[in-house]
C-alpha cells in the first residue's frame, strides 16, 4: 500500500528528506542527550538486555511490574531495541534509535499520505516542517517509551487506510477493512491512549456511512481489530491477569472522562491558552524569552488553520451535520469522499481537544520548573497527538491558498523551527554521551517492590544470576519500591518486610533505596526521613543516610552548598561523611558530561567533607 511508484523523482526527493530529517535528529541525539535523558526509558533497554543474556522473569512480567501502569508497547520497543543494542552496544544512545526509528517512519508515513491525498507541494513543505519542528517535538521524537510517541506512528498509519478506503475505492475493498482494524487493534494494545485516534475513525466512518454497524465491512474491520489485539489477549492468558486496558493502574474507564464537569471551562481555556503554546518548548534566543517565540509559533499556526478552515467552512459544517445525525435524524449527503479531505485533517485536532478536555487527563503542574523531577517535555507528553497535526496544517493551507501571506506564515514556521532545533544542538558535546549505559535494574527493582505482595522472598530468587554490582542496583531500587508502596503505612512496616524479606547482605542497598525517596526540599518530608532514620540501627543508618544525601543536591540555586549545609546541620554530624557520599553520588550521575560544573560544586563543599564527595561523583559517574 504504501511502498509505490517510490522510483523517480518521488522517490528520489523523499531520500534526500529522510536523510536530512536523520542529519537533524541524530545532531540532537549526539550532541544534547542531557537535554533528553529520561531514566524510565531505561527500563525498555532492560527487557531488551535480558532477551539478549536470557530473561530473569517471563517478558510478560514486565508488563505486569510497573510504576502505574505499562503498555503493551513497552515489550515492543524493548523487543526491538535488541538488534540496535546488538550492532551499537548497550549503551542508552542505542535505545534512543528506537524512538527515532518510529519518529523516522511516521515522517515517510505523513509525506505519503500528503503527497497521495492532497499533493507533492504539500507533503515537500509538511516535510521540512517535521524536520525543523518545535523543540518539543524534536525531543518527544527521541524518546523509546512504547507510549505516547511511538503512537503518533499508528494514527497515520489507521488515517492512510482511511483515505484509501473512503477516497480510492469508496468502501469496495473489504481488505483494506481488515488491515485497518489490525492497526486500530494493535495500536490500542500498543498503548490505550490510541483510542483518540480509535474513536475519530469511527466518527468520521459513522458521518459517512451512518449504517456502519449493519455493513459487512464493520465486522471484517472487528476480525481485523482481533487479530491486532490478539497480544493483549494472549497476554490475558499467559499472564493470567485481567488488566490489559488499565490506565495509570486504574480500571480503564475511570479516567476517561473528567470527574468535575465544572472544571471543564477553565480546562479549556488552559489547553488553548497556556498548554499548547507552552508545549512547543522553544528556548530564549538573544533577549526574546523562548515563551514569547512559542506564542508567536502559535499564532502562525492558528492563522493557517483559521484559513484553511475559512476555505473549508462548508465542508466542515457538513461534517458536524453529519455528526448531529442521532440528534436531529436529518441524514446529509457527504459524497465525494475527496471534497472533505481537508476538512476531516481540520477536524482532528478538534476532536483530539474535545477528547483531552472531557477525559480525566492533565498536563502536569510545570513539573519542568524542578528538572530534578524529569524534564520538560515529559510533562507535556498528552500533547503528542496533536503535534504532527500542527506541523502539517500550514503546509496544506501554503499549498492550497497561494499568495505571499501564505509562504510568508510557512516560512516563518520554519525559521522559527530551524532556530528551536539548532539550539538544541551543542557541537562541543559531540560524542561525550556514547558510554551512557541504556538499561537499568535500579528500575526494575523498583517495580517489584511496588508490585510484588506475595511470596516477595520467592519471587527475588529470580534475580539470583545478576553480577553482584547489578544486584546492588537492583536491590536499591527494590527498597525504594517497597518503601514507596508502604508510605502510608508505620515507618516500622518497611523495617520489617525488609528484615523478613531480604537477603542480609543486600538490606544495606534498600536502606539506601529507601533513603533516597525523600526530597528534604519538603520539610514534611524531611521530617518522616529522619523519623526514620532514627528507627534504624547505627550501620542501617549509615546506608539510610547516604540515600538520603543523594536529594541533598540543589544544583538550580545559586546558594548550592548552603541549602545543604543547612540540611545537614539537623543530622548528626557522624553521619555527615555519608551524606556528602550520597550528595558525591548525584553530582557525578546529573553531571557526568560537564566536568566545569562538577569542579565548580566540589569547590564549594566544606574541605573536610571533599574527598567523601569525590568518592560519591566517581561511584555516581560509574552507574550512569
Amino acid at each position: 500500500m504504501f511502498i509505490q511508484k517510490l522510483s523517480g523523482p518521488r522517490g528520489l526527493v523523499l531520500a534526500l528528506l529522510i536523510i536530512l530529517f536523520l542529519i537533524i535528529r541524530l545532531a540532537v541525539l549526539f550532541t544534547a542527550l542531557d537535554k533528553l535523558y529520561e531514566p524510565e526509558e531505561l527500563y525498555r533497554g532492560t527487557i531488551a538486555r535480558e532477551i539478549i543474556h536470557g530473561p530473569l522473569i517471563p517478558l510478560w512480567d514486565y508488563l505486569d511490574y510497573k510504576v502505574e501502569y505499562f503498555p503493551g508497547g513497552t515489550l515492543v520497543v524493548g523487543i526491538l531495541a535488541v538488534p540496535f543494542f546488538f550492532l551499537f552496544g548497550q549503551t542508552y544512545i542505542a535505545l534512543k534509535l528506537v524512538g527515532l526509528s518510529f519518529s523516522l517512519f511516521t515522517f515517510v508515513c505523513w509525506f505519503l499520505f500528503l503527497d497521495r491525498f492532497f499533493s507533492r507541494r504539500a507533503a515537500v513543505l509538511s516535510a521540512l516542517l517535521f524536520i525543523f519542528p518545535m523543540p518539543f517535538y524534536t525531543k518527544s521524537s527521541l524518546v523509546t517509551w512504547g507510549s505516547h510517541p511511538e503512537a503518533n506512528l499508528f494514527a497515520i498509519l489507521g488515517l492512510y487506510v482511511f483515505y484509501v478506503i473512503f477516497l480510492n475505492n469508496q468502501g469496495q475493498d473489504r481488505k483494506q477493512f481488515l488491515f485497518l482494524g489490525a492497526i486500530s487493534g494493535f495500536g490500542l494494545w500498543f498503548i490505550q491512549t490510541y483510542l483518540v485516534a480509535l474513536l475519530f475513525i469511527f466518527t468520521a466512518w459513522f458521518i459517512f456511512d451512518k449504517r456502519l454497524f449493519l455493513r459487512k465491512a464493520f465486522f471484517i474491520f472487528c476480525a481485523g481489530f482481533s487479530l491486532g489485539f490478539s497480544p493483549g489477549i494472549l497476554y490475558e492468558f499467559a499472564a493470567k491477569r485481567a488488566d490489559t486496558l488499565l490506565i495509570n493502574g486504574k480500571a480503564f474507564f475511570s479516567d476517561l472522562l473528567i470527574s468535575d464537569l465544572n472544571i471543564i471551562p477553565s480546562k479549556l481555556v488552559k489547553l488553548f491558552i497556556c498548554d499548547l503554546p507552552n508545549s512547543f518548548l522553544f528556548e530564549g534566543f538573544l533577549k526574546i524569552k523562548g515563551a514569547w517565540i512559542s506564542y508567536f509559533y502559535y499564532l502562525l499556526f492558528l492563522i493557517a488553520f483559521m484559513g484553511l478552515a475559512w476555505q473549508n467552512r462548508q465542508k466542515l459544517l457538513g461534517l458536524f451535520r453529519g455528526l448531529a445525525y442521532p440528534v436531529t435524524l436529518n441524514e446529509t449527503n457527504l459524497s465525494p469522499f475527496s471534497a472533505f479531505k481537508e476538512a476531516l485533517i481540520l477536524f482532528y485536532p478538534v476532536f483530539f481537544a474535545a477528547c483531552y478536555i472531557l477525559s480525566g487527563y492533565f498536563v502536569s503542574v510545570e513539573p519542568w520548573d524542578n528538572p530534578q523531577l524529569w524534564l520538560d517535555y515529559i510533562g507535556f507528553r498528552y500533547m503528542m497527538p496533536a503535534m504532527p497535526f500542527i506541523l502539517a496544517m500550514p503546509a496544506v493551507f501554503t499549498s492550497k491558498i497561494k499568495g505571499i501571506f501564505s509562504r510568508l506564515v510557512f516560512f516563518a514556521l520554519l525559521g522559527l523551527g530551524l532556530l528551536g532545533n539548532l539550539s538544541l544542538i551543542s557541537l562541543p558535546k559531540l560524542g561525550t554521551f556514547v558510554t551512557d549505559r541504556g538499561y537499568s535494574y535500579n528500575i526494575i527493582g523498583d517495580k517489584v517492590g511496588l508490585r510484588v505482595t506475595q511470596d516477595l522472598r520467592g519471587y527475588l530468587r529470580h534475580f539470583e544470576r545478576l553480577s553482584p554490582e547489578l544486584k546492588a542496583d537492583f536491590y536499591e531500587g527494590l527498597g525504594a519500591g517497597i518503601a514507596w508502596r508502604l508510605r502510608d503505612n508505620e515507618l516500622s512496616d518497611v523495617i520489617s518486610v525488609f528484615a523478613a524479606e531480604l537477603p542480609p547482605e543486600y538490606k544495606p542497598y534498600a536502606y539506601k533505596g529507601w533513603g533516597g525517596l525523600y526530597s528534604p526540599e519538603s520539610e514534611e518530608e524531611f521530617l518522616t526521613a529522619l523519623e526514620a532514620a532514627s528507627l534504624l540501627d547505627d550501620d542501617r543508618r549509615c546506608f539510610f543516610y547516604e540515600g538520603l544525601g543523594r536529594k541533598m543536591g540543589f544544583f538550580d540555586k545559586l546558594k548550592d552548598m548552603r541549602r545543604t549545609e543547612e540540611l545537614l546541620k539537623r543530622i548528626e554530624k557522624r553521619y555527615w561523611p555519608f551524606c556528602y557520599s550520597g550528595l558525591g553520588y548525584k553530582i557525578g550521575f546529573e553531571f557526568k558530561h560537564n566536568k566545569i560544573y562538577r569542579d565548580k560544586l566540589i569547590d564549594e563543599i566544606n574541605p573536610e567533607y571533599r574527598s567523601f564527595v569525590i568518592q560519591g561523583i566517581v561511584k555516581g559517574m560509574q552507574a550512569r
